[in-house]
């Protein structure tokens, strides 16, 4: 509301189109760990500029981002990368090498129970929707109510084919029963004359493009599911493919508002600086940290918005690095950190904490008692990429002492 009076009343400092402002909104409500922190981000910036334009937003966003309140977010081309399906009855998405997307993944993949990913599928299938219920409106509280709206979500695949089931896929099966990959919004009247039987898929058939329907779904004609490799296969990969055509539909109205996110100032400063120290400290990279404190490298531009970035060398089970959250304070930089860590995927080993308390060269380090540094120092008051890379090196001469000890 307020940028629909600021749209009206100063023309001349708004400069959103009516898709931009429809990103942004669907963006926080569906991608936001705490939606009034972004909103105040975003609003505390478009002041300071005097400007609300998509690129303040989007630096707004970004920030957000970096500050854990709203989730980064990928491509539909990135999110079928995340993972290849495998036919082994004991392949979870969970057993695979976890990525910096699992957040993200999770909330998409949730089904009808959650509010967030439903409503994505709600407008996914809004051609439907509209054809089906033109008479229903969205703005009477009274019809939000499940039992008042004249659509039901069904499972494609029906429950009774899985849950309650032997079978050693059932397990595998179920990881997909409720993701919105397998549900779909369909009219109540359809839902409840539709059969558990593995052939009643005549509304869908009907409305096949509105529905995101796949006709594989059709050739799944064992009722016992679970107890078949190659069709609890082509179930899970059916349901991924859509799920990713239900989010390829979400991805084309929020784009404006996520893709090309500008940097902040100083995620900016530290991007340049981390840089900086890859291309003068051989074999340096930078890294990420998301998920349950596992560490990834930084393969996309948008992963510099992450919170815990660190860059340097990794030395065996060591790894010398420095630390920034990216921000200051009065202009010095805050939680800015350099030291030994251990080596990414890595844990903390008594022995090298051992070697590390009694080796010379680290007498003004803090010897760390931590699950990630076995020692470092946090007194930096500057940032002098040229010192800071001569650091760094000296630490790889220690860690390679260490390890040959």
């Amino acid at each position: 509301m307020y940028w629909a009076k600021q749209s009206i009343e100063r023309p001349e400092f708004f400069h959103l189109t009516d898709f931009e402002v429809r990103a942004i909104a669907f963006t926080i409500r569906w991608w936001s760990n705490n939606a009034n922190a972004v909103i105040k981000e975003i609003m505390v910036r478009t002041s300071r500029e005097r400007n609300i334009n998509i690129e303040v937003v989007k630096t707004g966003i970004g920030r957000s981002m970096h500050d854990c309140n709203l989730l980064h977010i990928y491509s539909p081309t990135e999110v079928s990368q995340f993972f290849r399906i495998e036919k082994s009855p004991k392949w979870r998405v969970y057993s695979q090498q976890a990525g910096p997307w699992w957040e993200f993944f999770w909330r998409l993949r949730d089904g009808y129970w959650v509010d967030v990913p439903s409503e994505m599928l709600i407008y996914a299938e809004r051609e439907y929707i509209n054809s089906h219920f033109s008479n229903y409106d969205p703005a009477r509280q009274d019809m939000w109510e499940s039992y008042n709206r004249p659509w039901d979500f069904d499972h494609i695949i029906a429950q009774n084919r899985i849950n309650n089931r032997q079978g050693e896929y059932r397990e595998y099966d179920q990881f997909w029963l409720n993701s919105i990959g397998n549900i779909a919004a369909i009219s109540f009247e359809s839902n409840r004359s539709k059969s558990d039987s593995t052939s009643d898929y005549e509304e869908y058939e009907s409305n096949a493009e509105s529905l995101l329907f796949d006709p594989i779904v059709k050739e799944l004609t064992d009722y016992q599911i679970t107890y078949n490799a190659e069709q609890s296969y082509k179930y899970a990969s059916s349901s991924f493919a859509r799920l990713i055509k239900i989010y390829e539909r979400v991805y084309e109205m929020i784009a404006p508002a996520v893709e090309c996110i500008p940097l902040s100032s100083t995620v900016s400063q530290r991007k340049q600086l981390f840089n900086a120290i890859c291309e003068q400290v051989p074999n340096a990279k930078a890294y990420l940290v998301a998920g349950n404190n596992m560490e990834f490298e930084i393969t996309r531009d948008q992963d510099w918005c992450r919170q815990w970035i660190s860059v340097g060398v990794v030395v065996g089970n060591l790894y010398p690095c420095i630390c920034w959250i990216a921000d200051q304070n009065d202009g010095k930089p805050r939680d800015f950190e350099i030291g030994i860590r251990k080596a990414p995927g890595t844990q903390i080993i008594q022995e090298i904490k051992t070697k590390i308390e009694n080796i010379e060269g680290l007498e003004s380090y803090n010897k760390s008692s931590s699950d990630w540094w076995y020692a470092y120092n946090n007194k930096y008051n500057h940032i002098d990429s040229g010192e800071l890379v001569k650091e760094i090196e000296r630490l790889i001469v220690i860690c390679n002492e260490a390890n040959n000890d």
